[in-house]
């Protein structure tokens, strides 16, 4: 029986342009750091080669940990150096991004829906910012951090979509068994993967994303968040 619904962030719950969104992040990043004492685009040189290591880490250790390994064998600046200016930066510049973004009210909706109706709630967003960059997004998008029983972040996550893996890890933390759960997300290749686990995805299709061209009639589900307010009025309550 169904008990639990993750969600992923960028593009499901808050709308954005994914590409548009990445591009002012590190322009915004770059602009930081050219006011401060380190070289730029050597800081964005490692905080690119970082975030695509954690794209393919395979477990071992978590995002986080193979983030600032890789930032440092490349940059050779150590992480108690820099990370107070990270740190500064998602609490002063990194909030200026919300622009970027807009919310999106029927996602809303649905939160509300499954939350009086019990259902355990996961954030299921692609682990590469820390905490504090997450919760922001979140309350972007007119929500509650509280709203969700566990947020993947690269702190506490050691796997990335596309890669089943990263459900699977979610699952055995929660104890959680596959025919318990489904996804929602919008990006056809990196949240339907899941469902090579047996797990259904609802493809959200206002916002969509299908750079492979996937035949979305090989999904569970697919249709507008409009429908799913409907498929979420249908779930059962839990007690």
């Amino acid at each position: 029986m169904i008990s639990t619904i993750l969600f992923d962030l960028d593009g499901t719950l808050l709308q954005m342009d994914q590409d548009e969104f990445i591009q002012a992040y590190f322009k915004a990043l770059s602009t930081h750091f050219a006011k401060t004492k380190y070289d730029e685009k050597l800081i964005l040189t490692g905080v690119m080669k970082g975030t695509k290591a954690m794209f393919t880490n395979d477990g071992s250790l978590s995002n986080e940990d193979l983030f600032w390994n890789i930032f440092y064998s490349t940059t050779k600046i150590s992480r108690n150096e820099i990370e107070p200016e990270f740190t500064y930066f998602y609490n002063t510049v990194f909030p200026l991004l919300k622009t970027s973004t807009t919310t999106n009210s029927k996602a809303r909706k649905c939160i509300q829906i499954l939350k009086q109706k019990n259902y355990k709630l996961i954030l299921a967003t692609n682990p590469l910012f820390p905490a504090m960059a997450t919760k922001q997004r979140i309350e972007w998008a007119d929500l509650n951090p509280d709203d969700f029983f566990m947020i993947t972040t690269y702190e506490n996550s050691s796997i990335c979509k596309p890669n089943p893996a990263y459900f699977k890890e979610i699952l055995t933390k929660l104890d959680l068994k596959e025919n318990e759960c489904f996804h929602v997300g919008n990006d056809a290749y990196e949240d339907g993967c899941i469902e090579s686990l047996n797990i259904p995805c609802y493809l959200v299709t206002d916002n969509l994303i299908n750079k492979q061209n996937l035949d979305l009639n090989t999904f569970h589900w697919h249709g507008t968040f409009e429908e799913f307010i409907q498929v979420c009025e249908a779930l059962p309550n839990l007690k």
